[in-house]
């Protein structure tokens, strides 16, 4: 396959049709208008992607566990491109986060602002805070965790795959080993469908070894106790697609700048307020 440049593979895209099919974009905000805007969050008022009730001990995640599954509503074509195109934005966050100069990469509610401040592709649905308890927990395809992080009706291979993340990605904690912990995880659920979605965990795990006194001797059980907040944004499947062909054109190692520019090309104020965020972390 010929390589190009990433500026002849955006020549490939037709962004007046792209534009035309989505929803009309808001008038461009006025500078003096966004400064105000800026200086009012900077005083306290919160985004409703901020709003939790849950109190974490740490704004770091210990662990992260990603998870991908498709509802069946999508072909396994359009799944791929949308998985691609999903990677190379995170992929695009990582590279942008570790250049912030602090290890951001490991601040969940600075992925949950990732997310909700990047332009077009990721709408924003809800923020709910929740919490999960189990007295005698133990792991299996069936437990109410599994089926917490994705649809009950999700087929058994689905519940199985994300029983298996969770077991080489979760950690003491979620593998019930005989140790008391407290832990904080970021887990990201990425589900193809005819509205694709990400949903975020942050979750606060702590697990408590419990003895059990009877009449023939004693044993362990472990108490699971989860305090989380689960996020969602709605992907943009039409948009995510109508990306994924020329940005195959450009090589790997170009694909963030695609991105970068792509964006700049459709809603050049947007993607202006999310790299100033951006370059504004850790300052």
């Amino acid at each position: 396959m010929v390589t190009l440049t990433v500026e002849n593979a955006l020549a490939m895209v037709d962004f007046a049709s792209i534009k035309s099919d989505m929803s009309p974009e808001p008038p461009e905000e006025h500078p003096s208008k966004r400064a105000r805007r800026n200086l009012t969050a900077v005083a306290g008022d919160q985004e409703p992607y901020e709003l939790s009730d849950t109190t974490f001990a740490d704004k770091n995640n210990d662990g992260q566990i990603q998870f991908d599954y498709n509802d069946g509503a999508v072909s396994e074509e359009d799944e791929a491109k949308l998985r691609f195109v999903m990677q190379v934005v995170q992929n695009q966050g990582t590279q942008q986060l570790s250049k912030a100069g602090q290890d951001f990469t490991r601040d969940t509610e600075v992925w949950i602002q990732f997310f909700a401040k990047y332009p077009l592709l990721f709408n924003f649905r809800s923020r709910q805070s929740k919490t999960f308890s189990e007295s005698d927990f133990s792991l299996t395809a069936n437990t109410d965790l599994v089926k917490s992080l994705v649809d009950d009706s999700a087929p058994d291979a689905v519940k199985k795959s994300l029983l298996a993340a969770l077991q080489s990605n979760g950690g003491d904690v979620i593998k019930t080993t005989k140790k008391e912990a407290n832990v904080q995880f970021l887990c990201l659920i990425r589900r193809y469908s005819k509205a694709s979605t990400l949903t975020i965990y942050k979750a606060e795990l702590h697990n408590k070894v419990v003895d059990i006194k009877t009449m023939c001797g004693s044993a362990e059980k472990v108490d699971l106790d989860i305090a989380y907040d689960e996020i969602v944004f709605e992907l943009n499947n039409a948009l995510a697609i109508a990306m994924y062909e020329p940005m195959m054109k450009v090589a790997k190692d170009k694909m963030v700048d695609f991105v970068s520019e792509f964006f700049q090309k459709m809603a050049a104020g947007a993607i202006d307020d999310f790299n100033d965020w951006i370059n504004g972390l850790g300052k």
